[in-house]
């Protein structure tokens, strides 16, 4: 609803179209998260090049090109290695992807540990690297892995199906 009040009431706030196209994604309204991409994406040029970047990564995931998203969250933390946000989002669409592409998912881990790194509380990444320590049948990290992200937030949408995967994985 914040970010529909924003672009209601500046419809060129790209960063706001953009978080609404994030926020929509995430609750798997792809139709949705497509629109406010591309409005997000048509209003890119008032940003910094970082942001810019990040939404542009961004738009080429959501419209369904995620070799050239992955390919544009490498080059922001080239130039950004202390971007939070491009290292889990080149995890993330890397985890996700991947698959479809031939790749292994473990070739996620490496940016979503440097995220981890950056922000030792950044639960998306604990989430993943805990769901790629159990693809790895590395025990000791899945059992630390979610231990660590019950404890930031333990009854949060990722608790039961970590609790779940730890059960199933480590028994």
């Amino acid at each position: 609803d914040a970010f529909r009040r924003a672009t209601d009431a500046d419809p060129s706030f790209a960063l706001a179209w953009y978080r609404q196209a994030a926020a929509l994604a995430a609750s798997a309204l792809i139709g949705p998260a497509r629109e406010s991409s591309a409005r997000a994406f048509q209003h890119r040029a008032r940003l910094s090049e970082h942001d810019r970047q990040l939404l542009e990564a961004q738009h080429a995931w959501i419209t369904g090109q995620s070799g050239e998203a992955e390919r544009r969250y490498a080059s922001l933390v080239t130039g950004w290695p202390e971007s939070l946000e491009g290292w889990f989002l080149l995890g993330d669409v890397q985890f996700h992807s991947n698959p479809y592409r031939g790749k292994r998912v473990t070739l996620a881990r490496h940016p979503l540990e440097r995220a981890l790194a950056l922000d030792p509380a950044h639960l998306g990444s604990i989430t993943q690297l805990a769901r790629i320590a159990a693809l790895e049948r590395r025990p000791g990290d899945l059992s630390s892995l979610v231990e660590a992200a019950l404890a930031l937030s333990p009854t949060g949408d990722q608790a039961l199906g970590l609790r779940a995967l730890a059960a199933f994985s480590l028994s």
